[in-house]
């Protein structure tokens, strides 16, 4: 390690350098006189090595620290991780086992937060507790925030006991999706924007389900793939210089969610039934995209309990379309669910939300596309597909 001189001591180094290089002036004036005559060829100093290529390399090889990326939740997360690579570090505010819903940031959160390069949100007041946090510490005009959901395409949410599939998406149902297909949208909608957009909203985090839009589109792939290019275009705006590296990973990943939609839309094509319960009212996207109905325990938040009336129509509308199973979340209590089954003698199976999951789920499926094929094969034995 290179040690720094104060300017006293520099200032002494160097008198005493002059004082050596004085004396030795003085000794060779009296050696001079004695010394032999001079040669007649003069005498060349040495040219200094030139530096070495491993040495240039290792200062010009010195790497930047990856960008600091915060996410709200889970999907999120990985989406940013695939996108961004070796290029950036992701932290994930609603770790394994603790639910968005009602979610206090700590003061560990707000650090990170404050320190963030990126900040990565769903937005459609999925996570009012990231809002009041952004707003809580001010303008940074170092933090970009971007909220990957496209409110353009949202569904409003599913009231509860309502079954959910002919509304919402405008692509008809085909599962080609033409107009989602080309993933390398090139759009300048400038989708990352600066913490002045008023993150400080004051609604509730539970607001009523009626007329509230569904935030949860990563789980319908076509949708998702708009998610990682949102994420993409919001790291380019951070770091140009490896603009490249950005679309080749998030083409990549829109590929591969691009064969999860075929794998889902070929899993579900025929069915015995086309209503599945689940715990709370996730599943709009999914079932309009694959033209099912979720008949959901809880609404758009879990902690959103039906009334008795609303329970028992539930219950009697999975008695008259014969259902034989009933979905939960892991990461939920699921005592309503749990007592829909009892009551009717039927099996609870899991389906994943993603937004919040358990460490058991990631132990048990991987990532982002493990959960999502589990649920594809959960799906397909609730419906009693072929």
């Amino acid at each position: 390690m290179r040690m720094r001189l104060g300017p006293i001591a520099l200032t002494a180094m160097l008198m005493l350098a002059l004082m050596v290089f004085a004396a030795c002036d003085l000794n060779g004036e009296q050696d001079s006189v004695d010394a032999p005559p001079a040669t007649s060829e003069p005498v060349l100093a040495e040219e200094p090595d030139p530096p070495s290529e491993e040495a240039s390399t290792d200062v010009a090889a010195t790497p930047r620290d990856p960008l600091s990326v915060v996410a709200s939740i889970y999907p999120l997360g990985y989406f940013a991780e695939r996108v961004g690579g070796d290029l950036v570090t992701v932290e994930v505010l609603v770790r394994p086992g603790f639910e968005n819903h009602g979610f206090v940031p700590t003061a560990s959160d707000l650090r990170s937060l404050e320190e963030a390069d990126l900040v990565v949100m769903n937005g459609l007041e999925l996570e009012p507790w990231m809002e009041r946090a952004l707003a809580t510490l001010g303008e940074n005009p170092d933090r970009i925030v971007v909220e990957a959901a496209d409110a353009s395409r949202a569904i409003e949410g599913v009231p509860h006991g309502h079954g959910h599939g002919e509304e919402g998406h405008e692509e008809d149902d085909d599962h080609g999706h033409e107009e989602d297909d080309d993933h390398g949208h090139e759009e300048d909608d400038d989708h990352a924007h600066e913490d002045d957009d008023d993150h400080g909203h004051e609604e509730d985090d539970h607001a009523h389900d009626h007329g509230e839009l569904d935030p949860h589109m990563w789980l319908d792939p076509v949708l998702a793939v708009a998610q990682v290019e949102r994420i993409r275009d919001a790291l380019i705006g951070v770091d140009p210089d490896n603009t490249d590296t950005y679309r080749a990973n998030a083409s990549a990943l829109a590929d591969e969610l691009g064969t999860l939609d075929i794998e889902i839309a070929e899993g579900l094509s025929s069915c015995r039934h086309d209503h599945f319960v689940t715990s709370h009212a996730a599943y709009g996207y999914l079932a309009a995209r694959y033209g099912i109905e979720q008949l959901p325990v809880a609404g758009l938040s879990p902690e959103t309990e039906p009334s008795p009336r609303e329970l028992a129509e539930i219950s009697d509308r999975i008695a008259e379309l014969g259902l034989e199973h009933v979905m939960v979340e892991p990461v939920l209590s699921g005592e309503l669910t749990s007592a829909l089954a009892r009551e009717h003698g039927i099996d609870l199976i899991a389906i994943h939300a993603i937004e919040s999951v358990t460490q058991s789920e990631l132990d048990d499926h991987g990532d982002y596309f493990g959960l999502m094929r589990d649920n594809l094969a959960n799906l397909v034995l609730a419906l009693d597909c072929a």
